[in-house]
């Protein structure tokens, strides 16, 4: 069995037959961040090149994803309880080719854990004081509500050709605003960008390691739901299968 040979292990006091069984149970974890810029780039593509998102489960139209009813997506929304688009929405989609244009209807999936917030406004009802300062609207209380605001999301999407996953990155940013006198939000602008496996880094900054986390989360959980749903279809295939096999040997055309 090769050995691990780390002075640090060795140095706290631990066998190197410890070192080795935690190394060997996956206790000693990689920081993502401490890899160099092309070795997490080369990490990032090798792991988006194994996904064929042609055959993976759970996308949806980019207008449907983002709305929600009661946080019925279990997603992480930051305050929000209801969420659709509304009926003038500005959306605005770049650096996509004139062959792979996105638009609301295009099917996406999520791939980072929950919507990020950006902006928040709180406004007080008696009043109509606004303020981005969460302290100072909780000292509001139930006069408190959210207004305004913005969230980031990371995304996949179905692609129309062969293309791999790594070309299929967007970043999406949208803005809402809330229904007077009712207790939704409405989405009133939408943006959406490509985002090249090269710009990951420096698009997320100090924060790249951790949204690299949750981009591997959300495909390995997509991956988990796609096969438990291609063991369901072939487990119901091959009952049909048995079944046309019986009835085929007992009948006849004679």
């Amino acid at each position: 069995m090769a050995s691990v040979n780390n002075p640090t292990e060795i140095a706290s006091g631990k066998s190197q037959a410890q070192a080795n069984l935690e190394f060997a149970l996956g206790k000693n974890r990689v920081d993502l961040g401490g890899l160099l810029p092309e070795e997490f780039d080369r990490l990032l593509v090798e792991t988006l090149d194994e996904i064929d998102l042609r055959k993976l489960r759970g996308f949806k139209p980019l207008r449907e994803l983002l709305a929600f009813h009661d946080n019925c997506h279990g997603i992480f929304t930051g305050g929000l309880e209801n969420l659709s688009m509304g009926e003038g929405v500005t959306f605005e989609a770049a650096g996509f080719g004139e062959d792979s244009s996105v638009n609301l209807d295009t099917h996406v999936i999520m791939a980072c854990r929950g919507m990020k917030p950006q902006t928040s406004v709180y406004r007080r009802l008696k009043t109509g004081e606004k303020t981005s300062d969460i302290e100072i609207a909780s000292s509001w209380g139930e006069q408190a509500y959210l207004y305004h605001g913005s969230y980031f999301l990371l995304l996949l999407r179905r692609p129309r050709n062969h293309s791999s996953a790594r070309e299929n990155l967007v970043k999406a940013l949208f803005g809402y605003e809330k229904v007077s006198l009712e207790r939704r939000h409405l989405i009133v602008w939408l943006k959406v960008e490509s985002l090249p496996v090269s710009e990951f880094r420096r698009f997320f900054g100090i924060n790249y390691p951790g949204m690299a986390k949750e981009l591997i989360w959300e495909l390995q959980s997509a991956q988990s739901r796609t096969a438990d749903e291609l063991k369901f279809e072939a487990q119901q295939a091959e009952k049909v299968a048995a079944k046309l096999e019986r009835l085929a040997g007992a009948i006849s055309s004679y």
